[in-house]
């Protein structure tokens, strides 16, 4: 028995596999693991902890980032790896981003969310400091 494959047939089946290839790759590559252009291509491990008041929390411990992440890269990582809803604004006039919110709970008139560092409060914008290895990030409302 005599099978004809078209050449418009193999045509379309390398492009489906180019396509499908493509896109697997772009899924192994997403923007969690690729440094960026501040960044060297070594890791870090530091622990983050979410503390939302009230005894509720979430601990991420044990997470690997990229060298020369921010406190804001680590947040934004963790947005993107486990789901976390975070509320950012982002001003314009200075560049600076302020966590409005993480996870539905939101900036109060009376609290706002800060960071702290191996459990110290840092003079520094979540988006200017760098994260050591073994670092412990805190995330609190105030």
């Amino acid at each position: 028995m005599n099978i004809k494959i078209s050449k418009q047939f193999i045509f379309f089946a390398i492009l489906i596999l180019a396509f499908s290839w493509g896109v697997s790759f772009g899924l192994f590559i997403s923007p969690d693991i690729l440094p960026e252009k501040n960044m060297t291509v070594a890791e870090i491990e530091a622990d983050v902890e979410i503390d939302y008041g009230d005894e509720n929390s979430q601990v991420f411990a044990g997470e690997y980032f990229w060298e020369g992440s921010s406190v804001l890269d680590l947040l934004k990582t963790l947005e993107r790896r486990h789901g976390i809803a975070l509320e950012i604004r982002e001003f314009s006039e200075n560049g600076e981003i302020f966590v409005e919110g993480i996870n539905g709970v939101r900036n109060t008139k009376n609290s706002f969310w800060k960071f702290l560092v191996n459990g110290e409060e840092i003079q520094s914008r979540a988006e200017d400091y760098l994260v050591k290895d073994g670092d412990k990030i805190s995330w609190k409302r105030i």
